[in-house]
């Protein structure tokens, strides 16, 4: 009669607590929905998306920690930006984005938003990255808030990603934002679209953003550099070895010849723009004749925007250069893989 073999003892499961429930981050969400009570009617659209998430981690659906951003679009009166920023948000730990959209906070708010991001440090279990990225266009500020944010920058190791449009910072506020980015190692991303900015203030922003720090991708859309900010912007490009993408559309330069032999010779030269937009400016013969030149001697520059509204023969020549270019990189892409 044959044995049976000995039972052998189920080995227990193991027990996974997601980081919502190891952390509770319900108590944290709860905390903020109700403290979001005393404000006003702007603060509406983000107090939905917390009581939401507190309500997804309830039933089971959220098992990470929250990444809902502060995405505000309406004007904050200026007690409310300090209760807000001074009070509510320094005891919430998972905070990472700051989108405040025309909410006019203006400069004394953003020193307020700047000492609250200088000081928010949320342990690295709940929150390892801390404000990554800053959103404050159309929010009326100008020198004196651009001083604030430059400070912050030359201190920050957070934040990636900054945009300031549509404030009137003018060259004071470029030169304050250049200085602070030149010590800065973690932005990658700034766009300074339509903050009135002239030719000194690219020479500021040549100097400290495309020479000097790590930013990848940079926007100076609709501000008056004219001809001469263009040349300080050109000669940079062919110093600066981070940049990958640059918008200088509707600034004001394309009718100057020379500034667009600058521009193209810093874009040659370039050991890693790949991108540039240079729509809304007035292309000449002669200005689509350095572009096409300059495509096809950089291999790496892919985009080119100019203005469609230019002899067709001479948009197609740039198109032409644009799609070699392509076909180049994506046959390279297939000989690594």
């Amino acid at each position: 009669m044959s044995k049976k073999p000995p039972s052998q003892k189920e080995k227990p499961k193991t027990v996974v607590i997601p980081p919502s429930q190891e952390l509770n981050v319900d108590v944290d969400l709860r905390r903020l929905h109700e403290a979001c009570g005393a404000l006003g009617d702007y603060i509406l659209p983000f107090s939905k998306r917390i009581k939401l998430e507190l309500q997804r981690v309830r039933d089971g659906e959220q098992p990470d920690v929250p990444t809902v951003p502060l995405f505000l679009y309406s004007e904050i009166p200026y007690n409310e930006v300090k209760l807000l920023f001074s009070g509510i948000l320094s005891s919430y730990p998972f905070l990472r984005e700051i989108q405040l959209h025309h909410c006019a906070v203006g400069d004394d708010g953003m020193l307020i938003i700047v000492e609250f991001i200088r000081s928010y440090r949320p342990t690295p279990d709940r929150n390892p990255f801390g404000i990554q990225r800053l959103e404050v266009p159309g929010c009326l500020i100008g020198p004196a808030g651009a001083k604030h944010i430059g400070k912050l920058l030359s201190e920050n190791d957070t934040i990636t990603r900054c945009v300031l449009d549509f404030n009137p910072l003018g060259d004071a506020g470029a030169q304050a934002i250049a200085n602070g980015v030149r010590w800065n190692g973690s932005l990658e991303e700034l766009s300074l679209q339509y903050c009135k900015i002239g030719s000194s203030g690219a020479d500021a922003l040549a100097e400290g953003v495309l020479r000097g720090s790590n930013v990848r991708i940079f926007s100076l859309r609709g501000n008056p550099l004219g001809p001469e900010g263009i040349k300080y912007i050109g000669l940079a490009l062919g110093i600066g070895n981070r940049i990958e993408s640059i918008d200088i559309a509707d600034t004001r330069f394309a009718v100057s010849s020379q500034a667009v032999e600058a521009l193209c010779q810093g874009a040659g030269s370039s050991s890693s723009l790949t991108c540039v937009d240079m729509d809304l400016n007035v292309v000449t013969p002669e200005a689509a004749s350095l572009i096409a030149a300059v495509i096809q001697k950089n291999k790496r520059l892919v985009q080119f925007r100019v203005n469609e509204r230019m002899d067709s023969n001479q948009f197609l020549m740039i198109q032409n250069a644009l799609e070699q270019n392509g076909r180049c990189t994506k046959k390279k892409k297939r000989t690594k893989s």
